[in-house]
Order: structure tokens, then sequence, then C-alpha cells
């Protein structure tokens, strides 16, 4: 595996020790002219780590964690869906046969109605992309999990699968529903908008943390 030289380039410091190069994702050169098994840090995007492949970069080890949430975040008195996270994936993170995982932990303080969750894709009202199962009115917290899975390259365009979990006491998820699919250009960013809505404005709704992580 190649570890660039931390030579003060793409703006880090320059130590003169050889290491792992940290620079913002958008100073990344291009994966097809460094080594294939070079290793880079993405300083704007949770120091994740990221490998050449050659072609594409790739998160190291088969998992990184780009993107957690800063803080927690509630939406009471109203019925609305609220927009309550807006990661943005940079142009180039998403590669063919990756995984996007998004994960949320949830809280609700009251009981008068129902909450619904929602992932969408490019803005808090693009094509729903994600979970969007409507909980009961006794339901006071949970755990969410949504997936989209990318297929292989087509003229720069990969095929984002929605797979979600509805269903995991034996060990395995399965749906009853038409899954989402999406076609994705590379060279483009996209955000994956994470929304709330409570079923009556006398429920709080609380999002204690999310994340998303980017696997292949």
């Amino acid at each position: 595996m190649a570890i660039e030289a931390n030579t003060g380039l793409s703006g880090t410091a320059s130590s003169g020790v050889v290491g792992v190069v940290s620079s913002t994702w958008a100073n990344f050169p291009a994966a097809s002219t460094v080594p294939s098994g070079t290793v880079r840090m993405a300083s704007d995007y949770n120091n994740s780590e990221w490998v050449s492949d050659g072609t594409y970069w790739k998160p190291r080890g088969g998992r990184q964690r780009p993107f957690v949430m800063a803080a927690a975040v509630s939406s009471t008195g109203t019925t609305s869906e609220v927009n309550a996270w807006a990661p943005t994936i940079p142009a180039g993170m998403l590669f063919p046969m990756c995984n996007v995982e998004q994960g949320a932990t949830i809280t609700k303080a009251g009981t008068a109605g129902s909450i619904t969750l929602r992932q969408r894709y490019n803005g808090a009202a693009g094509a729903i992309c994600g979970h969007t199962l409507a909980g009961a009115s006794n339901t006071v917290g949970g755990v969410s999990l949504s997936r989209l899975a990318a297929g292989v390259a087509s003229g720069g365009n990969i095929t984002l699968t929605q797979g979600n979990m509805s269903n995991t006491a034996s060990g395995l998820g399965l749906g009853t529903t038409t899954p989402v699919y999406l076609t994705h250009t590379m060279a483009n960013a996209v955000t994956l908008n994470l929304t709330m809505q409570a079923g009556n404005s006398n429920d709080t709704i609380n999002i204690t943390n999310a994340f998303v992580e980017i696997c292949g």
C-alpha cells in the first residue's frame, strides 16, 4: 500500500515525515493519477481515510464515516415535515458497487400522535429514498437504518437502489414494498435529507444522533 509523503501540498502542513496526507476532499488528486493503494485523509469529512484503486477513491478498510450530526435536532409544535439534517456527499465520493448507510437514533416525548422519518434524495422535497414508515402514537423512540446500494457504472452514472430492513427479528430484513431506484451521476454531489414529522403538534421528536457511512 502506498502512503503519500506529507509534503505540505494541498493544504497540509509539512512535517518531513512519511504519512497519510490530509487535505480537503476538493484537493484530492484524481484516483487515476496516484499509485493504486495510495491513502489520503479527507480533513473536511470527519478525517475519513480513502484508498485509491487506480480508478476511484474507496473507503479505507471497506467502511468510513464521513458524516456525523453535529448536535441533536428537535421538532415540536408542528405537524409539518421538518428537514432535520442534510449531509451532502461530494462529487466522486460514491463509486460503482458502493453502499451508503444512514443511521439515526430517535426519541419522542408525548403519545398524542404518530412519528414519521424519511430520507430524501437531493432536497427536503426530493424523492423518498429511505424509510418512510409512520410509528404509532405510543412510539417513544427507536433506531433507523437505511441503505442505498449502487450498481455498476454506466456512462458515469450509478443506480442507487433502496434497501431497508423492515423486520430483523430473524436476522433477515425483508420488505414488501417496491424499492426505489435512483440514477446518480458520480461527478455530482448529492444531499441525503433526513426529515421528521409528528402526527400531533403536542409531541416533540428528537434525533439525538445520526451518521452516514460509505462502504465498499
